[in-house]
């Protein structure tokens, strides 16, 4: 269930609340996607405190201050917890009462920063002698170092040495080990993705296993979930970087989503091959995206899958395209590296209603049955 507090930190984070809450902090500028001030909880006489600009932290790399905006609002005002919340609701234009448990905030905010200061290791081991396979399979793929920059990639260990200092650069609590192993205890060394919720904390992991899937191996999904949240499943991939499009691109695979969302031609989410992908858009359209158009897989079943989904979002009531691949390539990704952004934007522009789509090519793919809308 979509908590409240991830609702009141999207719509402030879209309102730029950043200027508000750290604005009146000496030197406080726009630095690249983010803000940099002088930090209010050490004697400062230069700027070290930075303000994220996609998400609700804030860290300071000469007293190591971090943490949330609540965290900021109660060490710097000496507000309590309530308080604080009621300043952010009402900022937000949302009630306070009673929607936010101090537990509950607590479980949250402790995990963003746990994952977070894992993933910048794993950022950096990307780029050391032993993230050199992962690079190399990044590079070959056609990826350029700015692209892999950009969309935030890591080297993930491996389950057996994630939590030893030589592995990633930190050394985490037997407690945390335990949240993180939740998703799969067997995975392999591979490509670390964030999983970030719609207001941009980081909440999940998601490991691109490079191995394991060989001649005479029993076929795997190579990804695997390394630390996951109890909403995971029904939060679309890069939504915190979509909300409120006016028309979003839905993709299946994390690189094909990652990919376009480097293009910038329109925004992206991904919603995996096994999740409920209605359930997923569901929570998009919650957070402002009104308009979709899916991409199919080349694949029988990815076209099956493709129009279960536009049926169901169809009945639904939501405003549904298809985008068709031409034949011969396999995935988007593969399109975009084998063709040009002209080419990407022309497919764009000729996409298909829903409607017109699922006459066409609905009564010759099987499962095409819609599954039931909950109540969510």
């Amino acid at each position: 269930m979509t908590s409240t507090l991830e609702t009141i930190y999207a719509l402030l984070i879209d309102a730029e609340y950043q200027l508000e809450l750290f604005g009146d902090l000496p030197s406080f500028s726009r630095r690249g996607t983010g803000f940099l001030a002088c930090c209010p909880f050490h004697r400062d006489s230069w700027p070290t405190l930075i303000v994220a600009g996609d998400r609700p932290e804030y860290f300071c790399y000469a007293c190591s201050a971090r943490g949330d905006w609540l965290d900021f609002l109660m060490a710097r005002y000496g507000l309590d917890f309530d308080q604080a919340v009621e300043r952010l609701a009402r900022a937000a234009g949302c009630s306070p009462a009673g929607l936010v448990e101090e537990n509950a905030w607590r479980a949250e905010r402790d995990r963003a920063v746990m994952l977070e200061a894992f993933m910048e290791a794993c950022m950096a081991a990307l780029w050391s002698e032993e993230g050199q396979e992962a690079l190399h399979w990044l590079v070959s793929r056609g990826y350029a170092t700015r692209e892999i920059r950009g969309m935030g990639l890591g080297f993930f260990p491996g389950h057996e040495e994630w939590a030893a200092p030589s592995a990633c650069g930190i050394s985490l609590p037997t407690s945390t080990g335990a949240a993180m192993a939740r998703g799969n205890e067997e995975t392999l060394p591979g490509v670390l993705i964030p999983y970030r919720d719609a207001s941009g904390r980081l909440m999940g992991l998601v490991c691109r296993e490079l191995s394991g899937t060989g001649e005479g191996m029993p076929a795997r999904d190579p990804y695997r979930a390394v630390a996951t949240w109890d909403d995971m499943d029904r939060t679309p991939f890069l939504l915190h970087r979509c909300r409120g499009a006016a028309e979003t691109l839905v993709v299946e695979g994390f690189f094909d989503t990652l990919l376009v969302d480097q293009v910038r031609l329109i925004p992206v989410v991904g919603i995996g091959r096994g999740g409920d992908a209605v359930r997923m858009l569901d929570k998009a359209v919650l957070f402002g995206c009104r308009s979709f158009t899916l991409v199919p897989g080349a694949s029988r079943e990815g076209l099956a899958r493709a129009a279960e989904t536009a049926r169901a979002m169809a009945e639904g009531g939501l405003d549904v395209h298809v985008m068709e691949l031409p034949k011969g390539y396999g995935d988007l990704d593969e399109f975009i590296r084998k063709t040009c952004l002209d080419r990407f934007g022309a497919l764009l522009k000729g996409r298909k209603r829903a409607g017109e789509w699922l006459e066409r090519v609905g009564p010759h793919v099987s499962g095409t049955t819609p599954r039931q809308r909950g109540g969510h």
